[in-house]
């Protein structure tokens, strides 16, 4: 991993051809998401959500050939990520995940 993110940087955003999206009105980044519910609390005034939002895109610069198992990127190697706003901002935390068979991340973030 250390060789892979020697030259990586994480403020770049991935160029893989399956990130993007061509149409008629212009070329789009794509970013597959996944919301997860997973339980609802009912307070006064206010709904409290536990959920997971998984982001799913092609990073090409870190195609590792000899990965042969799917595993979470340890937490010193950041890779580029995208930045996601909500209103109010929940404490979130973050896993990142490397697929093997189809060269995908996944981050996790658990709200």
């Amino acid at each position: 991993m250390s060789r892979k993110f020697k030259y990586y940087f994480n403020s770049v955003r991935p160029t893989a051809p399956e990130n993007f999206i061509n149409g008629s009105n212009g070329t789009f980044f794509r970013i597959f998401t996944e919301f997860h519910l997973i339980a609802t609390h009912i307070k006064s005034n206010s709904v409290l959500v536990n959920a997971v939002l998984v982001f799913r895109w092609t990073d090409d610069r870190l195609v590792l050939r000899e990965l042969f198992d799917d595993f979470e990127l340890p937490k010193e190697f950041e890779p580029w990520l995208p930045r996601v706003r909500t209103s109010p901002e929940p404490h979130i935390v973050t896993h990142i995940f490397e697929f093997n068979i189809n060269e995908t991340i996944a981050a996790e973030q658990r709200v």
